[in-house]
């Protein structure tokens, strides 16, 4: 594992955009200057879309990347985005929580009704993510659920 103290030295991580940059040349493909990163391949079905960053042959989650840069430790639990988008790594939108408080949701039970309707009329997950203002993948998951995983999330 990288310390913190590595990191900095290779990496500048933009706490306003979520996104790293290269600050020096660590192997023959890296620009300085250029944005780190590239989109981690989903391990399953129910696996989410990530950046990842290689260093040392070794391929790291940015998030979690972020949350050591940022505080000079490694998380103790998993990172969650707030947002449930998995490629917003706003310092702003991480948090370090147990595993399972991950990706948790709380709705109050009126809109867990109006979600519930929804499917059951077929409003889209898109629509219903733009009306209670969710990230799609939240609902996503929510209509999963709630066809206990017989659902496919619209992109």
């Amino acid at each position: 594992m990288i310390t913190a103290e590595y990191l900095r030295e290779i990496l500048d991580y933009k706490k306003d955009s979520g996104f790293f940059y290269w600050k020096k040349k660590i192997n023959k493909n890296i620009i300085v200057g250029s944005r780190a990163g590239t989109f981690g391949k989903p391990h399953s079905k129910y696996d989410y879309l990530r950046i990842e960053i290689t260093i040392k042959g070794r391929t790291y989650k940015a998030h979690r990347l972020a949350w050591l840069w940022m505080t000079g430790k490694w998380p103790t639990n998993v990172i969650d985005h707030i947002d449930s988008n998995p490629l917003n790594n706003k310092w702003i939108n991480l948090r370090d929580i147990p595993s399972a408080l991950n990706g948790r949701r709380y709705f109050t039970e009126e809109q867990i009704q109006y979600i519930k309707l929804s499917m059951e009329n077929g409003v889209t997950q898109s629509e219903v993510a733009r009306n209670l203002n969710i990230a799609n993948s939240t609902i996503c998951n929510w209509y999963k659920k709630l066809k206990e995983n017989d659902y496919v999330c619209a992109s």
